[in-house]
């Protein structure tokens, strides 16, 4: 067997990894909720790239330096139950025979919850994620395959739900995943990976460590309370013409803005909500978890068959297949090499 070499240089890694990274767009949004004593909220999101490299490195690892996630979407609803006021049933309308007429009754606040106020974060709030990744290969040899010989498992299409069962599998056992996310997120890579039953050589990136922090961005509170404000105005005064809403929002906004200045309204909404969304939903360890299982274990960012059709012919004869063995990876400071015995 003659052994080939195949080198990359660390631009071309960087694109062909971010290429696949950019497969993490179509994850499909999910949505989870919880009560946190007279308060509620639920979230919906999505994620997209924005940003950032993925550099090699001369200790054999693949570095990602701050590859930006923007959510989008990224919709909060956040709830406030109030204790329920009853009001009314008196009685104005006594007779020695007990009370005739009394006062309609009313429940205040019998909502649940009583105050629902919508905050729409999307494209507004940003995570970095860094990490460092070793590079591993595997080989995929399918159930399905079962005794074709390579030539017809390469003309094969999977029709199998292997890959989708095992993703399915990998995807649920993310810790705070909402269930009813799990399908959907599987099945939303299973198109880049599936093609036809031939065995394929697979190369993961294995996690090292990583870090998902999030970007504060101070626009982003103040937009947030000027919201709310116009909000809650709308709410109480909903019977009232737009225009004079308009006129309040004008008269009270400078108000609101200059007591969430002096009490710091805008960063502790900011922080409230990263906690909330970090502790309360663990929406940070479950998007790097994601992350981790996306690129360690589900989607490949480069994969071959075995044997490799080194000829294809247009008029529909039988590719020339070789066989490939001995398959190992070695990154450096300036390139990405993969050695591989062909015969």
């Amino acid at each position: 067997m003659a052994t080939v070499n195949v080198a990359v240089n660390e631009r071309a890694f960087n694109d062909v990894v971010m290429a696949v990274a950019k497969y993490l767009e179509s994850v499909p949004p999910f949505s989870g909720s919880g009560s946190f004593g007279p308060f509620s909220a639920s979230y919906s999101v999505g994620l997209k790239l924005t940003g950032g490299s993925i550099d090699l490195t001369n200790t054999g690892r693949v570095h990602f330096d701050e590859l930006h996630l923007t959510y989008d979407p990224l919709i909060l609803n956040l709830g406030i139950d109030l204790p329920t006021i009853p009001i009314g049933g008196e009685c104005i309308l006594p007779t020695p025979w007990g009370c005739a007429v009394r006062l309609p009754e009313i429940d205040l606040f019998d909502a649940n919850p009583d105050i629902s106020i919508p905050i729409n974060l999307s494209n507004t709030i940003v995570s970095e994620f860094s990490g460092e990744f070793t590079v591993s290969d595997s080989k995929q040899v399918l159930v399905a395959k079962g005794s074709l010989r390579p030539h017809a498992a390469h003309f094969s299409p999977d029709t199998s739900n292997e890959i989708r069962d095992r993703f399915r599998s990998t995807v649920g056992t993310i810790p705070f995943l909402p269930t009813s996310a799990v399908n959907g997120i599987a099945d939303a890579f299973v198109p880049f990976v599936k093609s036809n039953l031939a065995d394929k050589w697979q190369f993961f990136l294995h996690d090292v460590w990583h870090n998902l922090e999030l970007i504060s961005i101070s626009d982003t509170a103040a937009n947030i309370l000027r919201n709310l404000t116009d909000f809650i105005i709308d709410k109480i005064l909903a019977p009232v013409p737009s225009i004079v809403r308009g006129v309040v929002k004008a008269i009270l906004n400078p108000i609101f803005d200059a007591i969430a200045a002096v009490l710091d309204i805008p960063d502790d909404i900011l922080e409230w909500l990263s906690s909330q969304l970090q502790i309360s939903f663990g929406l940070f360890d479950l998007l790097a978890q994601l992350i981790i299982n996306f690129v360690g274990s589900m989607v490949p960012f480069y994969q071959f068959e075995d044997p490799f059709p080194m000829i294809e012919d247009s008029s529909g004869l039988l590719p020339v297949l070789v066989p490939v063995e001995n398959v190992s990876v070695v990154v450096n400071d300036d390139e990405f090499v993969m050695s591989a015995d062909i015969g």
